[in-house]
């Protein structure tokens, strides 16, 4: 009885940390999309994207995400850098 019930908690075990992997990839696509929808409007001629980018700019902690954005793979900048 005790071997069994050891097997089912190692079971267990493995369908959590299967769980959380999973959850933490699910999370890593999530970044992935904004960053690439922020890349797009960072790029975007239009000038409502314009006026979003620099309104949001004179925030310090969204300036530094914008520039952060902006030169990783998915920014203007970046994707220069890295065709």
């Amino acid at each position: 009885m005790r071997a069994a019930n050891r097997w089912t908690k190692a079971e267990e075990l493995l369908r959590l940390c299967g769980t959380r992997i999973e959850y933490i990839l699910a999370l890593e696509r999530r970044l992935h999309q904004v960053e690439a929808l922020l890349g797009t409007i960072i790029s975007s001629d239009d000038p409502r994207a314009r006026s979003l980018v620099q309104d949001l700019s004179r925030d310090k902690l969204a300036s530094y995400v914008i520039n952060k954005v902006n030169v990783g793979p998915f920014g203007p900048a970046g994707r220069e850098k890295h065709p």
